[in-house]
């Protein structure tokens, strides 16, 4: 299976597209390292199906928006406290983002795990992800 340019991006941002509720030492993380992840929960869930797996990549495709739109905006300010506040901003948002969906941050982030470790998962999410992509 031939993938287009763009699965190649998102298959490379769903490494980073995890989410947490924000904790001041995580925010200066990502403030610092200019990205917006967190590790994943431990606790996996035993089976994706393929409501959850849609879900996860709906969120997924919100969650990168906005993580593209703060980073621009965390960009463009030389203000730490500004930049400090946007991060907090995003990561909010982002939660909103995955709970808007039926999930909890921690199933997003198992979910996403399992997406990539699992090649035929990966694919699968890969193809609902370019398809919410095309129909935006």
């Amino acid at each position: 299976m031939l993938f287009k340019p763009c699965a190649i991006a998102v298959s490379a941002a769903v490494l980073t597209m995890t989410i947490t509720l924000p904790s001041p030492a995580m925010v200066m993380v990502a403030r610092s390292a200019g990205a917006f992840y967190a590790q994943a929960d431990a606790a996996s869930p035993r089976t994706i199906d393929d409501a959850m797996l849609r879900g996860t990549a709906a969120a997924y495709v919100k969650v990168r928006d906005i993580a593209e739109k703060a980073q621009q905006e965390i960009s463009s300010t030389d203000d730490t406290a500004r930049k400090e506040q946007l991060a907090v901003q995003s990561e909010s948002a982002k939660v909103e983002a995955v709970k808007q969906e039926g999930m909890d941050p921690q199933d997003y982030n198992a979910v996403l795990q399992l997406v990539k470790t699992d090649s035929t998962l990966r694919q699968k999410f890969l193809s609902y992800v370019q398809g919410l992509r095309h129909a935006s």
